[in-house]
């Protein structure tokens, strides 16, 4: 009875859902339909010619709402002439909106050799900007079978558009409402400016969109290229003093690549100026704004946006922002559905209580012009505006400092190497053995260490066997051991802590190279993202369709590795201890299928490479296997003459170095303690 009940559900279900897509769906694409159709008819602004500033005269007036006077034809059915009613006032008119034709415009190129970076598409609907493309070549769409230019920027059906604005005095939403296009420079493409005007209550509000070229005299030639710049000017033509404030809407559209392995989501970012002239850059998570825990940030603002893995888009603002500022609040908005980390999100800033003069005032007390630079492009130094080098985090060392210095300097030889070799692969694995040969002394010490403490690990098994728990005991013939063995278990720890911020810089600066994105290396297609050798018909819960063959390899060389390093088990403890460490190293495997095939690269290499140092480290001489250690009555060891296993001679007590410090205070301890013991 379940099962029949179960097949009924399945066929309803599908009737249902096929019933839905044949005939409610194409009646809401019907309806939606003409409006793209308006915009399409309007594509190609630069064949349009600017409108003049003033509104049309009328005759599209009968489809817009807004403006209708009086009463429709037919609205008011005729009455008796008994029942007549005398002649009503006329209605008030509404308030004059213009009205002005919806028209595109293109600024920059979509040729890179054109000298531009950018393909801007602003819209007379609301003065906005409608989409950013790219045109670099590296910078194209994930999809393997058809790459095209990267859109940086786009506006969602419902969402709002960038750079958007509305001056909540006014009464009006300027969104929705198309401004007047007044200039387009050059007159033939491709344009690098355009101006948008509109007149309201006496408040006239002009929007001057400018994109550069590549300009090879500065420093860096092609940041210039990725800003956008927007002058926004006030003008009052009333005459009386008014105070008004604007909303600006911030970048929207960034697109969220590599859904399902990405290690970054859409986040806000924010780079507010402390007194002395730093910034201080905070983030806010889609997550914590998607679940309602976003703030309002009122600190002056050097730049404000939306960033992911290898891109963002920001609003940047003028460096005077602690002595002038613009802004009054910043708020972060989610776009769209809830979908947690997932989620589309942008931000909106209010602008200071800015007050004209009435019209025609001396010294231009009658107008303001407020400049931003909106930046949309990859996160490179060379490219990021000035004092927005922290929207790439490369992280810190448990908290302690930041390794961004380190990654940046890798990054530097990283792209250096390219330069060389031509292969990012390639690449990726000569930096790895620089940074490797350059931590050689320092590793082979460690490595030393490590063997020395495997060779006497039997000792220490039979000083745990004979002593058990009394641990005073066996702490001395332990100090005792090492000394005989003039082995210093801290040197095993130094060189971990000095090699550690490298090898997190390194992590950090493979993880951040926007160049490694699309850059192929052996079968592998992108470097940022997971091999993918090929596409399983099945799905694995939490490792997906795709078979990833580098994380597996780079597994295997971690279990060799630590099975090369790690000393036999002297009882069953530590064959527990290594028991768990290989089932862990089955979790890690899990943890690392995802990972981009870049870092793989290095962790294989990086691996390879210190299983060559154990290979090079010498051996244990024949005939001087470890010996035990003489230990009397009381605990106190004496280390017998000869050398050690590794044929070290044993060193002349000194009174220098933190462990003879500490060896010498055991010492005086245990004098003290059988002192003790006498006297009783």
């Amino acid at each position: 009875m379940d099962q029949k009940r179960f097949m009924a559900f399945i066929v309803l279900s599908m009737a249902i859902l096929i019933g839905w897509q044949q005939f409610i769906v194409p009646r809401i694409i019907g309806k939606q339909k003409p409006k793209a159709d308006q915009a399409q008819a309007v594509k190609d602004g630069e064949k349009q010619p600017p409108d003049d500033g003033q509104p049309d005269d009328g005759k599209h007036d009968a489809e817009k709402k807004d403006v209708a006077i009086g009463p429709a034809p037919g609205d008011q059915a005729e009455k008796p002439e008994a029942e007549a009613e005398p002649a009503a006032e006329p209605r008030p008119r509404k308030r004059d909106v213009p009205q002005f034709p919806e028209k595109t415009v293109l600024l920059g190129s979509d040729d890179f050799k054109s000298g531009f970076r950018e393909l801007v598409a602003l819209t007379t609907h609301g003065a906005a900007v409608s989409e950013i493309q790219l045109n670099d070549p590296r910078y194209l769409t994930l999809e393997k079978r058809h790459h095209e230019p990267l859109k940086i920027i786009g506006k969602e059906l419902a969402g709002p558009a960038t750079l958007e604005m509305s001056v909540p005095q006014v009464g009006e939403d300027l969104n929705h409402l198309n401004w007047a296009l007044v200039e387009v420079l050059p007159a033939e493409g491709p344009h690098t400016t355009a101006v948008f005007k509109l007149t309201l209550d006496d408040l006239e509000i002009t929007k001057r969109y400018e994109l550069s070229k590549v300009d090879v005299k500065v420093p860096n030639p092609e940041a210039q290229a990725y800003a956008l710049k927007l002058d926004l000017t006030f003008r009052n033509l009333g005459n009386k003093e008014r105070t008004f404030e604007y909303v600006l809407q911030g970048p929207t559209g960034l697109p969220l690549e590599n859904v399902e392995n990405t290690q970054k989501y859409r986040d806000i970012v924010a780079g507010f100026v402390k007194a002395g002239g730093s910034i201080d850059n905070q983030t806010m998570p889609a997550k914590s704004i998607a679940d309602g825990k976003g703030e309002e940030w009122k600190n002056p603002m050097r730049y404000i946006g939306v960033d992911v893995q290898f891109f963002a888009a920001l609003l940047v603002l003028p460096d005077d922002q602690v002595q002038t500022p613009y802004t009054k609040s910043a708020k972060q908005q989610l776009i769209g559905q809830n979908q947690k980390e997932r989620s589309d999100i942008t931000v909106e800033i209010r602008s200071v209580d800015l007050t004209l003069a009435k019209a025609k005032a001396a010294d231009d007390a009658d107008q303001v012009t407020h400049t931003y630079h909106l930046f949309a492009g990859p996160k490179r130094d060379d490219v990021l505006p000035a004092g927005a080098e922290q929207v790439i985090d490369f992280g810190s060392f448990f908290g302690l400092f930041k390794v961004s210095w380190i990654s940046r300097r890798l990054l530097d030889v990283l792209n250096f190497i390219h330069r060389l070799t031509g292969s990012w692969g390639l690449a990726v694995i000569c930096l790895t053995i620089v940074v490797r040969s350059a931590m050689f002394p320092i590793s082979i010490k460690q490595a030393r260490s490590a063997a020395k403490m495997q060779a006497i690990q039997p000792e220490l098994a039979a000083l745990k066997e004979k002593y058990g728990n009394d641990k005073e005991k066996m702490a001395r013939a332990q100090m005792e051991l090492f000394r005989k063995h003039n082995h210093n278990p801290f040197t095993g720890c130094l060189p971990l802590f000095l090699q550690l911020p490298i090898f997190m810089g390194l992590y950090s600066a493979l993880n951040h190279a926007v160049d490694l994105r699309l850059a192929g290396f052996l079968w592998i297609d992108n470097l940022a993202a997971p091999d993918a050798l090929f596409r399983m018909p099945f799905n694995i819960p939490f490792l997906g369709n795709d078979f990833n063959l580098l994380p597996i390899i780079t597994i295997a060389l971690f279990v060799a590795q630590q099975k090369m390093f790690m000393p036999p088990p002297a009882n069953d403890e530590q064959a527990m201890q290594q028991k768990i460490m290989n089932y862990m190293m089955i979790f890690m495997g899990v943890m690392f299928y995802k990972v981009p095939a870049g870092l793989c690269v290095y962790f294989i290499a990086s691996s390879l490479w210190g299983m060559g140092e154990r290979k090079l480290l010498p051996k244990a001489k024949p005939g001087t296997p470890p010996t035990a250690v003489a230990v009397g009555p009381s605990g106190g060891g004496r280390p017998p003459r000869g050398g050690s296993a590794f044929g070290d001679k044993p060193k002349p007590e000194t009174g220098g170095g933190l462990w003879a410090m500490l060896l010498k205070a055991a010492e005086k301890d245990t004098a003290a303690r059988r002192a003790g013991d006498n006297r009783k």
